[in-house]
């Protein structure tokens, strides 16, 4: 399918940029690209980037800089979701501001990937607390200005040297890892657990407890169980099964290993789980 394109509306272009807050990967738009600049932060959660074929994984905290014809996407990991404010403008509007800071454009339009930096702490706090308030404000021409106090500080504090960019950004998720997490999120594949995850990929244990501790700050078993578990929720709320028949339609061997792993997850047995849900 074909990425959409995206442009602001006549209100929005006479307003110079737009502000929205976005709290899950399913309010944002499948592949798309646009003809105005997008800055958004991630408040809250976990997804995977998909950005010009290739792909990031997103955490609290994660400020991506998006230029016009880049084409990107959002997708959910595991049993993640994610909350994020995103602003779209256009140049004319931060030109003015990038000029007076002795920022070249080439700093934001001359890489092939977008800049992508890991916000934290106070800076965290602080910029999470500026977006909120320019989401909420917005259309309201108060929000205008606050934009530009943004833009300035922003720019001026994360990009203002290009090496500061190059020892900050976080690092891509390898394609076949991408790949593996494909694979992996199909049920016939993660109910057979870490034997099937292995013979999909061809790369040594080692390396592969590595990369996953690396790019989903996870082992290998806690991410199948984590799948596991998306699928038990699934059959507890059918209120079809009992406990001990979901616990082997998961992939599980060991009931006391089943409540024991759901409840390091979900903090509370399947039966409470329920009582919650249904």
């Amino acid at each position: 399918m074909l990425p959409i394109f995206l442009k602001l509306t006549k209100e929005e272009y006479d307003f110079g940029s737009r502000a929205l807050y976005q709290t899950s990967v399913s309010d944002t738009f499948p592949d798309h690209y646009h003809d105005f600049y997008e800055v958004f932060l991630v408040t809250y959660g976990k997804a995977v980037h998909s950005i010009n074929h290739s792909q990031q994984l997103l955490s609290q905290g994660s400020l991506v800089f998006i230029r016009p014809n880049d084409v990107h996407s959002y997708a959910a990991i595991n049993y993640f979701d994610f909350k994020i404010i995103n602003i779209g403008y256009y140049i004319s509007e931060i030109a003015p501001v990038l000029s007076y800071l002795g920022i070249s454009p080439s700093v934001i339009d001359s890489p092939l990937l977008p800049i992508h930096l890991k916000i934290e702490g106070k800076q965290f706090d602080h910029l999470c607390s500026m977006l909120l308030e320019l989401a909420s404000l917005y259309p309201s021409r108060k929000c205008r200005p606050l934009f530009r106090s943004f833009a300035s500080e922003l720019y001026y504090s994360l990009l203002g040297t290009e090496t500061e960019f190059v020892h900050t950004r976080t690092q891509l998720i390898p394609d076949w890892l991408y790949k593996l997490d494909i694979e992996m999120s199909k049920r016939h594949n993660y109910i057979l657990g870490l034997p099937r995850l292995m013979e999909l990929c061809n790369y040594s244990q080692a390396h592969v407890i590595r990369s996953f501790q690396k790019y989903y700050k996870m082992s290998p078993t806690e991410y199948i169980n984590s799948k596991r578990m998306v699928y038990a929720c699934e059959l507890i709320l059918s209120n079809k099964y009992s406990i001990t028949e979901i616990c082997y339609q998961c992939g599980f061997n060991n009931l006391s290993h089943f409540y024991n792993v759901f409840h390091s997850i979900y903090h509370c047995t399947p039966k409470d789980f329920a009582a919650r849900h249904m």
